[in-house]
């Protein structure tokens, strides 16, 4: 398991990269923000991006998941999962996350 950290927007929270040894299956978790920087650390390790996951949906933790979803299905030509807890549906279902 290869796990990347970066700070990410001008509150500098720490999104994450989960990448499979094996699979190569990548996992962001918390996107908040520079969402390019975020694909290109994927990219370089060899990682497919596969799912997003949402600690809460948070401005700084899910600012970036609509710009990270119309990446990857322009840039890999597939759809990534999102995955965050039921209270929070209300913040995700917003426009401006996803």
């Amino acid at each position: 398991m290869i796990l990347i950290t970066l700070p990410v927007s001008p509150f500098e929270q720490n999104a994450r990269i989960l990448i499979d040894s094996d699979t190569k299956k990548a996992t962001f978790i918390d996107p908040g923000a520079d969402i390019e920087t975020l694909l290109s650390h994927c990219k370089s390790e060899g990682g497919i991006p596969e799912n997003i996951f949402l600690t809460h949906a948070h401005l700084d933790h899910a600012g970036g998941v609509a710009k990270l979803i119309n990446l990857v299905k322009k840039q890999y030509g597939k759809d990534i999962q999102l995955f965050g807890h039921k209270d929070d549906e209300i913040l995700r279902d917003r426009k401006s996350v996803v």
